[in-house]
């Protein structure tokens, strides 16, 4: 299989997962904001409220930020600092962005396998979150190994696309059409 075979398979499956990781996020961010609205209508009007939908909501949040780290990567759309880009030349880009997808590989990796063991951790402690339903506290922690493994499986995208001589993807802008 060539690299650049392998670059595409790859960007097949982080394409499906950024899709997941968009419907995750709006469904979190969406939950979160309607539970924390209903918890304020509910202790508004009648005085008390489910910790339930109070305490739930920023728990939640994990999951969000670290499946949407991934897709935010992917299209380079997270904070970025572009100063090395202006002074080093335009031959050595490539380089320089394959050295920058093997470090975030790297790093993806080690904060998955450390995360993976704090999880394991908590998962063997048993703890439970202090709401109104029983939910064990490692399930929240989960969203650490799940976010830095996808994160690292788009570095692998990035540094085989970079290998292969394909373009680097675009943060989603519309195409614009030539002029006629």
């Amino acid at each position: 299989m060539s690299v650049r075979a392998l670059a595409l398979l790859v960007g097949r499956f982080n394409t499906g997962v950024e899709w997941f990781a968009k419907g995750f996020g709006a469904f979190g961010i969406a939950f979160s904001v309607l539970g924390l609205t209903a918890a304020a209508i509910e202790r508004f009007t009648i005085g008390a409220g489910s910790d339930l939908l109070i305490d739930l909501p920023p728990m939640f949040m994990p999951w969000v930020v670290m499946l949407l780290i991934a897709p935010l990567a992917r299209r380079g759309l997270h904070v970025t600092v572009d100063l090395l880009p202006m002074l080093v030349a335009a031959h050595r880009l490539t380089g320089m962005r394959v050295l920058v997808a093997l470090v975030v590989g790297a790093a993806s990796v080690v904060f998955a396998a450390g995360s993976a063991q704090a999880v394991a951790f908590f998962a063997r402690m048993g703890e439970t979150a202090a709401l109104s339903v029983d939910l064990q506290m490692w399930w929240f922690y989960l969203s650490f190994p799940v976010g830095f493994g996808l994160l690292a499986v788009v570095a692998l995208e990035m540094l085989l696309r970079e290998l292969a001589g394909l373009p680097t993807l675009a943060p989603g802008a519309p195409k614009q059409e030539a002029p006629t």
